[in-house]
Formats: C-alpha cells, sequence, structure tokens
C-alpha cells in the first residue's frame, strides 16, 4: 500500500468512526440535526451519498449495541490521532456546541458497556471538573482509551528488566467453594482504589480471618467478546499492564465448578447476569487461550502468596480445626450455640439466687 493509499484508507475509517462517536456519544436522544437536512440544488452525486450517508447513520443507531462492540474490538482500530485531527476539522460544524473533547466524546460511547469504569474516574465525570480527562499522555486507539477508563492504573505492571519476569506460581488460586471450607469471606466491594477488574486479598481479626475483595460484576451476553479483545489487546502492548489478564486468570481458579459459580451469585459478586452458573465457569474459562504463555505479574504473584500464607498460617489451621471437630454441620452448630445460651442464663439466674440469699431483700 502506498502512502497516498495509506492516508485515504485512514481518512474514510476516521470518518466512519468519527460518525459512530458523534451518533453513539452520550446524551444523544435522536438524529442529531446535521444528519436531517441537507442544502438544496444538489448533484445528484450529492444526494446519493446523503442517501447513503441516512442509511448508515440510521443502521449504527438501530444497532448501538453491536456498533459500540465493533469499535472495541482489536482489528478494527486505527490511529486515535486521525479521530482528534477530524473531530479539530469538524468542531465548529458536525461538533458545533459540543464542548467535549474528543476523547471524552469517544469514551461516552460505551458508558453502558460493561465492565463499568473506575470509581474515581465515575466521581470525577459526575463532578464535572477537568479531572475528568485523565486519560495516558498517549492514546493509541478507542480501545486503549477503554481499556484506561476501566483498569486500575499502576497495577500489574511488568518491569523494565526482561529479566526479572515471572512464570506461572507453584501456589494456585484456590476455588470459591475451598474458600468458603476455609472461612475467607467475599467482599463485592472493590478494595480502596480498585476498579471492578481488581481483586485484592487481605487479612483482618489478627489474622485469623481473610476477605477476598470481588468486586461485584456484570456478565453479559457480550462480555466474551469485551474480554477477548481487551486481553488480546494487553497481549499485543504490554506496557499498559495485564490488568485483564490477571483478573481473568483468578476468576478461572475462582469459578472451576458451578457451586463456585453459584457461590458467587449468592454473594452478589455475580450480579444481575442472565447467564447459568455453567455458562459463567464456561466464559472464563475460555478465555485461558487468550493469554496462555502469558507472563505473570507481581501483583498476581502477590496475591497468590498472600492467599498461600494465610492458609498455611497456624491461625487459620487452628479456626478450620475447631470448625470441623466442633462444628460439623450446621444443625450441630446451631444447638452447641443454643446449649452455650441456656447455660451461660443457669449461671446468671445461680448467681443471682445465690446473691440474694446472702443479701434479702
Amino acid at each position: 500500500m502506498s502512502s497516498e493509499e495509506l492516508a485515504e484508507m485512514l481518512l474514510l475509517d476516521g470518518c466512519l468512526l468519527i460518525l459512530a462517536v458523534f451518533l453513539l456519544r452520550s446524551g444523544v436522544q435522536a438524529a442529531p440535526a446535521p444528519l436531517a437536512h441537507a442544502p438544496l440544488g444538489r448533484l445528484p452525486a450529492q444526494v446519493e451519498r446523503e442517501k447513503q450517508f441516512k442509511y448508515l447513520s440510521a443502521d449504527m443507531c438501530r444497532n448501538m449495541k453491536q456498533t459500540r462492540l465493533d469499535l472495541l474490538t482489536l482489528s478494527n482500530q486505527i490511529p486515535f490521532f486521525v479521530l482528534a485531527e477530524l473531530h479539530t476539522r469538524l468542531k465548529g460544524t458536525f461538533f458545533e456546541g459540543i464542548s467535549r473533547g474528543i476523547k471524552e466524546l469517544a469514551l461516552s460511547c460505551f458508558d453502558d458497556i460493561q465492565p463499568p469504569p473506575r470509581r474515581n474516574m465515575k466521581q470525577s465525570e459526575a463532578a464535572g471538573t477537568t479531572t475528568r480527562t485523565r486519560f495516558p499522555k498517549v492514546v493509541h486507539h478507542l480501545l486503549h482509551l477503554f481499556h484506561s477508563s476501566r483498569v486500575p492504573q499502576h497495577t500489574h505492571m511488568l518491569p523494565n528488566d526482561s529479566s526479572s519476569l515471572h512464570a506461572e506460581p507453584e501456589s494456585h488460586l484456590p476455588c470459591a467453594t475451598w474458600f468458603e471450607e476455609w472461612r475467607t469471606s467475599f467482599s463485592k466491594q472493590a478494595a480502596p482504589g480498585g476498579s471492578s477488574l481488581h481483586i485484592v486479598f487481605k487479612r483482618n481479626m489478627m489474622d485469623v480471618r481473610g476477605v477476598m475483595h470481588v468486586p461485584a460484576q456484570h456478565i453479559h451476553g457480550y462480555s466474551e467478546s469485551v474480554f477477548r479483545s481487551l486481553i488480546a489487546f494487553e497481549q499485543s502492548y504490554q506496557q499498559c499492564g495485564l490488568g485483564v489478564t490477571a483478573y481473568s486468570i483468578c476468576m478461572a481458579r475462582l469459578l472451576q465448578t458451578e457451586a463456585d459459580a453459584k457461590l458467587l451469585r449468592e454473594r452478589g459478586i455475580l450480579a444481575h447476569t442472565h447467564q447459568t452458573d455453567k455458562e459463567i465457569v464456561n466464559l472464563f474459562t475460555g478465555l485461558a487461550d487468550e493469554y496462555s504463555n502469558t507472563i505473570y505479574t507481581k501483583d498476581l504473584l502477590r496475591l497468590c502468596k498472600d492467599v498461600s500464607a494465610h492458609h498455611k498460617s497456624t491461625a487459620a489451621k487452628a479456626i478450620k480445626w475447631v470448625r470441623l471437630q466442633c462444628f460439623p454441620r450446621q444443625s450441630v452448630t446451631f444447638f452447641v450455640i443454643f446449649g452455650a445460651l441456656i447455660s451461660f442464663a443457669t449461671v446468671i439466674n445461680t448467681g443471682y439466687s445465690v446473691y440474694r440469699f446472702y443479701h434479702p431483700l
């Protein structure tokens, strides 16, 4: 392809994408005014182009969800500077009266696409301040922009020295039901400064009990397509980190059976999804072909190490032993607690009777 052919291709693709951004941005309720009217005295070629233009815009509006997913496909990306240049040239005409920059406009096209934006980005956009433009200094394309808004910054980054890259850890993350047996609770709240794609393990109660922060995730029919696009981008451009890859690895380990999916659904982590437990398990299991032979980041290795160290600790083993020996079943637990309450009430009553014997009214 010659330089002129490449430039023409980028121009045509850029015009298509800038039209999609214009139509799919947040706040659009109907067909924008520039698409509804055209000046009189047009040539037949102009009439035909305007006809095709209206057909194209109508098709995008009818298939908004699929158009958004197409915009996030890695093979459909073009350099973002093309969109920025077209937006600059059309700002006074096509985007007349719209004060937001091209990055904010482009990102608003994916407001209803899961996973949701990071919490701090949501708050800054709601505040309407200039801090809402927290984007990378250089945005390569739309998928890069979408990735930067969903994945927590400065996590699961690869070291600059390639000799310090790590392989798969010896201690894997266990399944969700195994965590339940070890009295490790699940929290659907994201860790401070994290997002819906950041899993964190923490200890509390003097390191006796562990808490696995697995933020609530909405699984839809299109979720597999979005996850595959994000993972493919991370594997091809590892400078942005491997946040989605690490999240997918963790979820595949947690969701090994339908019982694991059922448990996370009951804990509110798999929220508002029409997918069955088996379909969710197959979703994250099937993503493994996207990150086969991937690099394990220090953050992911630290997560596996913290989980393994906690469940190998003496306190955690003692708690599990007491639970298995004294409370093997829920019915036994109920009667033990009930008996303890009766014994406590009996001791109180006996003490009160003795006190009144020596100190009558």
